[in-house]
């Protein structure tokens, strides 16, 4: 009898067969800050630097500005003056070319990229 018990026993352990481990789960890429580098382009006939640092933003060497997410392709970015006046704009990076569109205002200022 005690045959049949181990019988039975082996014959569950078969059909059940072995337990398969979970995948390893793959690491998760640390996201890409696609505004960062140096940009050039013309404002108002003014030949005019950009330069992206982690998340500012700065024109002309003037004081910089934040970008709400740099990790995406199309954001805004904020400057807050002396007096506390919010500036706001749209950027957009698509390849080389960085675009800004201000807010309140119907433009765009095609910004080229130099250097990472």
């Amino acid at each position: 009898m005690k045959y049949f018990y181990l019988l039975i026993t082996l014959l569950t352990l078969a059909a059940c067969g072995p337990s398969e481990e979970e995948p390893a789960s793959e690491p998760v890429p640390d996201p890409v800050n696609v505004f960062e580098g140096a940009y050039q382009g013309e404002v108002f006939g003014f030949d005019t630097p950009v330069s992206v640092e982690g998340d500012l933003i700065s024109f002309d060497g003037d004081e910089p500005c934040v970008i709400e997410d740099p990790f995406s392709t199309t954001s805004v970015y904020v400057c807050i003056s002396d007096d506390g006046t919010e500036d706001r704009a749209t950027v957009k990076v698509e390849g080389d070319t960085l675009t800004v569109t201000p807010e309140g205002f119907d433009m765009e200022i095609v910004f080229e990229r130099v250097s990472e």
